[in-house]
């Protein structure tokens, strides 16, 4: 009996240490498989997920670090891959763009320039702003300024055309005195001569000085208008070279830049009333593509 249960606990064992080793040889197995699997997924995703050639951009005069690097995404349009100075110089480029376009277009609206220049003094963010944008900055800032100038006097020679023409009004008007000195002369032949001689003086009188009023107001529209193209010339030859400057110092991508065409059709597209539309054009790959390094875009 003692022979039988000695060997039936050596059996036992016997079986357990078999199981042990099976059980351990194929969680080893699971476990390589697990890992074997993964690097599979791994080296699929980077195949098939994500073609990149990258070509250098020239990047002669200037530092290694703003270097561009053109990447082609398989499926899409080729793509710039810029770094955080380069994007916020394109940033701030096309902001300016934006608002130097919409100066010229404003056409003379009071409220709008003392918008705008509100908007340049209270949200510019220093450290965005380097030493060529600080110049462009502060030319706007004087282009708004004199805008606002000559909007003022503007309002300031129709004040004055407006006093001239009722001093010629009140220059016209017959005087009560000599038209009493008729009457009570007795002579009525006399005294209706008297009446219409006046009103044939005072309407002549009338007439030149209006027609002064007239050529004083018209001359000095016209030195406000050649001031006025003077401003817009300045405006929009500063915007065209600091564009230039940008692109070149920091090496941009000129794609990237926005032109004044540009922000015309943003901006009628932006006023467009039918809401369908405007979404239609906002939602396009073409759009997209175009504003995409503008803010506003896709605050709209």
């Amino acid at each position: 009996m003692r022979k039988i249960t000695t060997k039936l606990i050596s059996v036992c064992l016997a079986i357990m240490l078999c199981l042990s080793g099976c059980g351990n040889s194929s969680s080893d197995e699971i476990y390589d498989s697990e890992i074997n699997t993964s690097a599979e997924y791994s080296t699929l995703d980077k195949d098939e997920t994500s073609e990149v050639s990258t070509t250098p951009v020239s990047n002669e005069g200037t530092d290694e670090d703003l270097v561009l690097s053109e990447v082609t995404i398989k499926g899409s349009e080729p793509k710039y891959s810029l770094d955080e100075q380069q994007l916020n110089s394109i940033y701030m480029l096309n902001y300016l763009t934006f608002l130097s376009t919409r100066i010229s277009s404003s056409d003379n609206s009071k409220v709008l320039l003392e918008e705008t220049y509100s908007s340049l003094i209270n949200n510019t963010y220093p450290n965005a702003v380097d030493k060529r944008t600080k110049e462009e900055l502060e030319n706007l800032l004087d282009i708004l300024q004199q805008f606002q100038m000559t909007k003022t006097q503007r309002e300031r020679t129709k004040y004055l055309y407006e006093q001239n023409c009722a001093q010629a009004l009140k220059e016209a008007i017959p005087n009560p005195i000599g038209l009493l000195s008729a009457v009570k002369s007795g002579n009525l032949a006399s005294a209706i001569a008297s009446v219409a001689y006046m009103a044939v003086d005072s309407y002549a009188s009338y007439n030149a000085y209006k027609k002064a009023a007239d050529l004083e107001e018209l001359q000095a529209n016209w030195e406000l208008d050649d001031q006025e193209a003077e401003i817009l010339h300045e405006n929009r030859s500063s915007a065209f070279s600091y564009m230039l400057d940008i692109v070149h110092d920091f090496n941009l991508p000129g794609d990237l830049t926005l032109t004044e065409k540009d922000v015309d059709i943003f901006v009628s597209w932006k006023n467009n009333p039918n809401l369908e539309s405007r979404l239609q054009f906002f939602e396009t790959k073409e759009s997209e593509e175009k504003y995409h390094n503008f803010g506003s875009y896709w605050l709209e």
